[in-house]
């Protein structure tokens, strides 16, 4: 789940116009906000280490 909110909240910061007041605890609700920012954000590049750490986690969701 470290990886999810290090997801999250880099989309957050990078976007100041998206305020959330309180970001989920549970894991599916994670997964959807996640979804939703990545669905929102323009495109433009990104970090080299945000691409990394995503990575991560989509192997690790597709071993499960």
């Amino acid at each position: 789940m470290e990886k999810l909110d290090f997801l999250i909240d880099y989309l957050l910061t990078e976007n100041k116009e998206i305020r959330i007041e309180k970001i989920p605890k549970n894991i599916e609700d994670k997964k959807n906000l996640w979804r939703s920012l990545c669905n929102i954000r323009e495109a433009k590049p990104i970090s080299k280490k945000y691409l990394q750490i995503e990575k991560e986690y989509l192997r690790e969701r597709i071993k499960k």
